[in-house]
């Protein structure tokens, strides 16, 4: 990789890190009337980030994709059509799993260990999460009451209280559990094992490739 692709890729790692935190851990503490616009914003500028990270001469579908994406977003947000909503929401989690793959990767193409793939693998964490929370929003979306609170009460539609998606997916994602939300069906009680098992799965991958890569520095060294 040339000096300024390699300049560009952290660049856009380090963006694409920002939106995430920005995503998983400010707007939830906006006003909850903006909450529905900034997450809305924030799963675009998550395209762009990620396609950006993606970035390569030979590889530009990821834009062409990010373009489709975002114009659904939009579209969908101005219109109030729910089905295109729906739709994009599939295809980013179609597009978001690829670009965790990729940054998995990343990690285990890597000779070295160092920041940048650091924060590739953060990445990677992050943006699962947010697709798991995704998939937790489509799902109680096209079938209401398929999570619920432990009070018997439903979660919100759609964006109308996204923080509670992304809060059920990273609980879930790290086997915490606090037990204040419940998956209620049997599709969600599998959703909520694929969440459990593919988070462990993930850190112990992760800390395989990078442990393996810094003995062999060291080996080398």
């Amino acid at each position: 990789m040339r000096i300024g692709s390699q300049i560009f890729y952290d660049r856009s790692n380090y963006f694409l890190f920002v939106i995430n935190v920005i995503t998983i851990f400010v707007i939830a503490w906006l006003p909850d009337g903006w909450q529905a616009t900034l997450y809305n914003a924030a799963l675009i500028t998550l395209f762009i980030a990620s396609a950006m990270v993606l970035s390569r001469k030979k590889e530009k579908i990821q834009f062409t994709v990010m373009g489709i994406l975002i114009l659904l977003s939009v579209i969908s947000r101005i219109f109030g059509l729910e089905i295109l909503g729906t739709i994009n929401f599939f295809l980013s989690i179609i597009f978001f799993g690829y670009v965790v793959v990729q940054l998995i990767r990343n990690v285990a193409v890597s000779k070295t260990v160092n920041r940048h793939v650091l924060f590739g693998a953060v990445n990677g964490y992050l943006l699962f999460g947010i697709l798991l929370s995704i998939i937790i929003a489509i799902v109680e979306t096209l079938k209401p009451g398929s999570f619920i609170l432990s009070k018997s009460a439903k979660l919100p539609g759609l964006f109308a209280g996204f923080d509670h998606y992304l809060y059920y997916g990273f609980v879930s994602l790290t086997t915490l559990g606090y037990g204040d939300y419940l998956p209620n069906t049997s599709g969600a009680r599998s959703i909520a094992i694929l969440m459990s098992v593919s988070g462990q799965l993930y850190i112990g991958i992760i800390i395989a490739l990078l442990v393996g890569k810094f003995s062999n520095t060291k080996i080398e060294e």
